[in-house]
């Protein structure tokens, strides 16, 4: 049963022999949330994993869903101090955004060889480069192919996270979904 709070697990993102993918329609049945999350207020409970696919979505339909708002995430940095978001009012919080990319590239992280970077500005000009999360353009770019810089960008923000209880704890952006236009 899937718990709350939990991202769906790898060995759940097939129907039978069929992988789903980014632009796929599920029907889901979803459970009340017993409180809004403070955090990924966009996040829900799954009540069970009857799953069915009952349609695509074209890429181009998601032109009215693109928030090009400046800056991401309420800064231009790759990361928010939860400090900054508990000021901020419940109908003015975001942590996932459609943002159509300018000058959009694709690049190793410098201190984590074996992580890729996506470098964009935003619609103000404020320049980016957040952690690529999505699996299926990191497996496109270790295998050497040139992606396409016409695409949108699905942007998270993370939960709080510290190093150590010392450290402040920040929510970082990332890049979780890439979608070829």
């Amino acid at each position: 049963m899937p718990q709350e709070g939990n991202a769906i697990p790898d060995a759940r993102c097939t129907l039978g022999d069929t992988a789903l993918s980014l632009l796929d329609v599920f029907d889901v049945e979803l459970d009340p949330l017993k409180e809004t999350p403070k955090y990924q207020r966009e996040n829900c409970v799954l009540k069970n994993w009857s799953w069915r696919v009952c349609g695509r979505v074209p890429a181009a339909s998601l032109e009215p869903f693109i928030d090009d708002s400046a800056p991401l995430f309420h800064n231009t940095q790759d990361r928010v101090v939860t400090a900054v978001l508990e000021r901020i009012a419940a109908r003015d919080w975001k942590s996932l955004q459609l943002v159509r990319p300018r000058n959009l590239r694709y690049e190793r992280d410098a201190h984590k060889p074996q992580r890729w970077r996506a470098r964009f500005r935003d619609k103000a000009g404020n320049e980016y480069a957040l952690m690529l999360t999505d699996p299926q353009a990191t497996r496109r770019l270790e295998a050497g192919e040139r992606m396409g810089t016409c695409s949108l960008l699905t942007v998270s923000l993370t939960r709080p996270f510290a190093s150590d209880d010392s450290m402040l704890k920040l929510c970082y952006k990332i890049v979780a979904a890439v979608i070829d236009l």
